[in-house]
């Protein structure tokens, strides 16, 4: 009896399972197709959401006879919003588009991971058509394996919506064997239906590969004509708003063979692209979200920060150029003034402040009221903000700071309670302080909720020691970003470093101090570092030079690149420093006097990085060789059990347990976490190298 009722017991379990699995694989069909537009995320002149105008242009996409919208691209801005903003934008255009037909596909990506499923979870709850995301931005995916793992990690929180993968690879710099890419995903991730690919060659390559319901959505209008001659019947283009008519008869014409009409057709998009964006610098997409709200009269508002905004030149010079080609104007033409505030001072306490004054609008008699106490509160905020950032932001520590790791459990859940321990051990060893949220850190792997509360935790065992702190802010949605600096001067850190915008990655200097101004702003009185790192392609002693005449509370860079710590080394001034990061740079670095290191390995083997110092400020060269040899060894024997990891992060993180006893737990998605094999290889290692483990169980 009881054995048939444990084989009955088993029976029902498994035919509990099999519905939910077949239910998952069967359903997840992706229907639509077509012509998507990559909607503009509409915003007042205050830089937040104006969701009254979705209704107006989705009955704009349906009279001009597209198939639906996607949300949240790179025309919608999507990484620049935060998870609250991002979901009402959903359910705005779930709202508006359902009644009239149209699809709906949502970009979830440009984001932390956490932050990537919650957006996968609701738009799953909303029934959304389809959901696209970005690659994994900072810790990028360098193989095919590990990006299917990153859309695993996402298609495991919204099983029964179709995912697709966004290709841009000249934005993410994730460049991956697609094909490869393909098969994996196909194999192991039901809802994978295909991509939205801006490499026009990636997309022939793809073309014949892609399986079933799978489908390829061109993203480049530059190849638009090419990709309907070769085949191609979805598309997703940012022209597509601004000139849907124009892009819909270069398909239609195309189809049908109309070699004449279709190149007449594409060269005057062309003609109109270019033209538009000619005006706008580095900033093409103000430039094509102005043109927008010109040409069809829809008030798309301006673009949002950290990217730079239009003039009032350049808009005009926009609107000058479509009038010279002929085409037909629905926008008025109004020159806003608290436009002109907002895209010129960007200062966040004088946008608030301002949104309180709009209502002043329906009580005073005239314009001139309202534009003179604006322009009078907003002069003193100013004035007050900058003459507070002089007098404040000063950098008093200095010295070694371990950008230390983040404990978790085994589920990957913040795991704080090993932190008290942790700061006494970096006392003990000698050093000066902590980096909180860096790479090695994860930072980038967090929700906000979850690095605040990483800043609490630090902040409580930090003072009694004497440890100075340092966050590390960057790596978010922006407004995210903003609001981790304030509480990290909310909460009195030493200093904020910050990396730059990851998805609107800016190109010059210029735009990298802009960047860099708008969050310390955000903490005018806290000593903000520049984050370095060697995939940013712009000169970093530039920005050192602009940033320190343009921002009062700039005070240094966190060095990636030890050839832009020997440019700067004699043009500090003041308080400022620079930090001396990757552990292959330590021994020059430590033999031309320099003083401020924050590096990963600090934490696995302090004392041995602690000599290399020491001898370079003695200037002891055999014993700077004797432990820089030694270090190296030790790092290339333990990196090599995790070959195809890129920042030797989960490797680390084992090797912190192993020589500490403190358990730091694994590495956090979307990394491929250590087999059970590569943590004992490491184990091995550390015994045959001769390093004492504290846990070796």
């Amino acid at each position: 009896m009881t054995s048939f009722a444990g084989i009955t017991l088993l029976v029902f379990s498994y035919l509990a399972v099999l519905p939910s699995q077949v239910l998952i694989t069967a359903s997840v069909n992706l229907t639509i197709s077509g012509v998507y537009p990559p909607v503009f995320t509409p915003l007042d002149f205050y830089g937040e959401l104006n969701l009254d105008i979705i209704p107006d242009y989705a009955q704009f996409i349906k009279e001009n006879g597209l198939d639906g919208v996607l949300l949240s691209g790179t025309a919608g801005e999507g990484p620049k919003f935060t998870v609250c903003e991002r979901k009402r934008l959903i359910e705005a255009w779930i709202n508006a588009a359902r009644p009239l037909g149209l699809g709906v596909m949502v970009q979830i990506g440009g984001t932390v991971l956490p932050d990537v499923q919650e957006l996968a979870r609701r738009s799953e709850e909303l029934g959304v058509d389809a959901i696209l995301t970005l690659p994994e931005l900072y810790y990028k995916p360098d193989t095919a394996d590990k990006l299917t793992y990153f859309m695993k990690c996402v298609a495991d929180v919204a099983p029964n919506t179709p995912l697709l993968l966004y290709v841009i690879p000249q934005k993410t710099n994730v460049n991956v064997d697609m094909e490869e890419f393909l098969e994996l995903a196909t194999e192991e991730i039901p809802s994978f239906k295909g991509f939205k690919i801006e490499d026009f060659v990636t997309a022939l390559q793809l073309q014949k590969k892609v399986k079933g319901d799978q489908k390829i959505f061109v993203a480049d209008s530059t190849v638009l004509a090419a990709a309907v001659f070769m085949g191609f019947e979805n598309f997703i283009m940012t022209e597509i708003n601004v000139f849907p008519e124009l892009v819909k008869g270069i398909i239609d014409s195309g189809k049908q063979g109309d070699l004449e009409t279709t190149r007449y057709l594409y060269e005057q998009l062309q003609d109109y692209k270019n033209a538009i964006e000619s005006q706008a610098n580095n900033t093409k997409l103000a430039a094509i979200k102005e043109a927008m709200t010109v040409v069809t009269g829809i008030t798309v508002g301006p673009i949002r920060d950290p990217e730079p905004h239009l003039t009032e030149e350049q808009k005009n010079a926009i609107t000058n150029v479509l009038i010279q080609r002929g085409v037909q104007l629905k926008g008025a033409i109004l020159i806003q003034f608290c436009s002109d505030i907002y895209a010129n001072c960007r200062i966040d306490n004088i946008i608030r402040l301002s949104c309180m004054f709009r209502s002043i609008w329906d009580k005073t008699v005239n314009m001139a009221s309202f534009v003179t106490i604006l322009l009078v509160f907003n002069c003193l905020i100013v004035f007050s903000t900058r003459f507070s950032v002089a007098a404040c932001a000063n950098l008093t520590i200095k010295g070694i700071f371990p950008p230390v790791f983040s404990p978790v459990d085994n589920d990957g859940h913040l795991n704080v309670d090993i932190i008290p321990e942790y700061a006494q051990y970096i006392k003990d060893s000698g050093f000066d302080g902590v980096l909180v949220g860096g790479t090695g850190g994860e930072g980038p792997k967090f929700s906000l909720c979850e690095r605040k509360k990483m800043i609490d935790a630090w902040l409580n065992v930090t003072g009694s020691l004497e440890l100075g702190v340092i966050v590390h802010v960057g790596c978010a949605s922006f407004p995210d970003v903003k609001e981790l600096a304030r509480y990290s001067e909310e909460k009195g850190v030493d200093a904020i470093v910050s990396f730059p915008e990851l998805y609107y990655t800016p190109l010059t200097v210029e735009q990298m101090v802009y960047n860099l101004k708008l969050i310390a702003d955000a903490a005018p009185n806290t000593p903000l570092i520049y984050y370095e790192r060697d995939f940013i392609k712009v000169d970093a002693a530039k920005i050192f030079e602009q940033a320190t005449q343009q921002i009062p509370s700039f005070k240094g860079i966190k060095v990636a690149i030890f050839e832009t710590a020997l440019k700067l080394q004699n043009k500090l001034t003041d308080d400022q420093k620079l930090f001396i990061s990757g552990y292959k740079s330590i021994a020059p670095a430590a033999s031309m006097g320099f003083e401020n290191y924050i590096m990963t390995e600090l934490n696995t083997f302090p004392e041995l990085m602690k000599d290399i110092i020491s001898s370079g400020k003695k200037g002891d060269q055999k014993g700077i060789s004797t432990s820089y040899g030694r270090l190296l060894d030790w790092m290339q024997a333990i990196l090599a059990q995790v070959p195809k990891t890129k920042y030797g992060m989960p490797a680390m993180r084992e090797v912190m347990t192993l020589v500490t006893g403190m358990e730091m737990g694994p590495v956090r998605e979307p990394e491929i976490p250590l087999s059970k094999e590569q943590k004992n290889a490491i184990k091995s290692t550390l015994r045959e190298k001769g390093i004492k483990m504290k846990n070796s169980n």
